[in-house]
């Protein structure tokens, strides 16, 4: 039996490893394609945070006089 060959980067890690299923295919850090992945959801979350709590944050209560 042949073994599969898989593709990789000029330092040898795998780019896209098929042993790899569900979720982690996408979101891991064994490959390239799934670190970057990861990097992108974290920096989306923080947008999506920060843009949540400057425009969508209670209003403060005004003090009584």
């Amino acid at each position: 039996m042949s073994e599969q060959k898989l593709k990789t980067d000029k330092d040898g890690i795998p780019i896209d490893d098929p042993s790899i299923r569900g979720w982690s295919r996408y979101f891991n850090n064994r490959t390239i394609r799934g670190r970057a992945n990861v990097a992108k959801t974290t920096l989306t979350l923080m947008l999506i945070g920060t843009m949540y709590y400057r425009f969508v944050q209670p209003k403060a209560p005004e003090p009584k006089a």
